[in-house]
């Protein structure tokens, strides 16, 4: 009897356990889905990727606490701003079978990665990378950023009907995204019979740019167009300032930069650059975004933040129908139209891009004084 007795409990043990560990708090655990994010976290490009996985990581937390359907991990990757620490983190995010991709913001970095991400079919979607050539990386190759070719052609608009310079200097960034910017906007000029006074490239970290400035200086440009990152930025800027070097300078949003607002007001030379039009702030997607970015990290969202949060938010909706089926997220992608993000309304066209409209911002100077001669 007292055998039986045992075996009873036992089995009544067993039974209640097995009840324990399916319900657990009353639901299944949900299943955990790995996405990959290559930032850069270090380098020129830093100000981007840190604001960007800020708001990667504020978009993880309100998925997980609301959704009972996945459990969602992002793994990061710094690429350190250059494409070889780039590649190196998608090949290890490969080896843990990612196969979800969001970033890079660096253009370069985007087209180095393409072909990889095309011969596996993962998916990659960039809230940054804007050289016109991703544009035909591949079918696999999103972004909800636009392409730099909207913004070199308002630029050039702007300073030839507005601004009406006639000697245009140039001066851009060696990577992806400067040179991307750069072709495009003398492809541009050249279209309207006119050709650069002066054409420098400088390198991503340079910081030294007192021969270019030299050049400047003996060409007298009516304006300087610049498609730079801020660190460069901010490096120019200070010492067109030393060597007192006055001329009219357009930028593209590599001038949204918080260490470039703090000399803005001191620059005794006309600024203007160009940014997408903010969204509506009173549209809800918009404002719970701005307000929440605010409480967790007590500051205003940088430029590619709200771009990064709706690549998260519109992936893992399709992931949640889908699953890790590249293809058919890659085909529910190209069929978003006027999804309401925090980045404003979005509509992918056939090359996976997003089009925004441009405003122009001016320091005080411009302000006081004209900016065309």
């Amino acid at each position: 009897m007292k055998l039986k007795n045992l075996v009873i409990v036992a089995l009544l043990f067993s039974f209640l356990t097995s009840i324990l560990v399916f319900n657990g708090c009353g639901k299944k655990e949900a299943d955990v889905v790995k996405i990959g994010a290559i930032l850069p976290l270090t380098g020129g490009g830093a100000e981007w990727g840190i604001t960007s996985k800020n708001a990667l990581e504020l978009a993880l937390k309100k998925y997980n606490i609301n959704s009972t359907k996945l459990k969602i991990e992002i793994l990061y990757e710094d690429s350190k701003t250059n494409s070889k620490d780039a590649l190196n983190a998608l090949n290890k995010l490969i080896s843990q079978d990612v196969k979800i991709i969001i970033g890079d913001i660096i253009s370069s970095n985007v087209l180095v990665m393409a072909p990889i991400i095309e011969k596996n079919k993962m998916l990659l979607i960039s809230p940054g990378a804007s050289n016109p050539d991703i544009s035909n990386a591949g079918e696999y190759i999103f972004r909800t950023w636009q392409s730099d070719a909207l913004e070199a052609k308002i630029g050039v608009n702007y300073i030839l009907d507005s601004l009406k310079w006639q000697k245009i200097a140039l001066l851009y960034l060696e990577n992806g995204y400067g040179s991307g910017i750069a072709q495009e906007f003398k492809n541009l000029l050249k279209n309207k019979g006119i050709e650069p006074i002066l054409t420098e490239s400088f390198k991503v970290g340079q910081q030294n740019f007192k021969d270019i400035l030299t050049k400047l200086r003996s060409v007298k440009p009516d304006g300087i167009y610049i498609a730079s990152y801020p660190e460069e930025n901010l490096l120019l800027l200070k010492q067109m300032q030393e060597l007192r070097l006055n001329f009219n300078v357009m930028g593209t949003q590599g001038f949204v930069s918080d260490k470039i607002e703090k000399i803005w007001e001191n620059l005794t030379f006309p600024i203007v650059y160009s940014i997408p039009i903010p969204p509506d702030s009173s549209a809800e997607s918009v404002k719970g975004f701005l307000t929440d970015y605010v409480s967790n990290y007590g500051t205003k969202p940088g430029i590619t933040a709200d771009a990064s949060y709706d690549a998260f938010n519109l992936v893992i909706q399709f992931v949640e129908k889908y699953g890790i089926d590249t293809d058919k997220i890659k085909n529910a992608l190209y069929n978003v139209k006027d999804y309401p993000g925090a980045s404003g309304i979005l509509t992918f066209n056939k090359y996976g891009d997003v089009e925004k409209p441009f405003k122009f911002i001016k320091n005080s100077y411009f302000i006081n004084k004209s900016l065309n001669k």
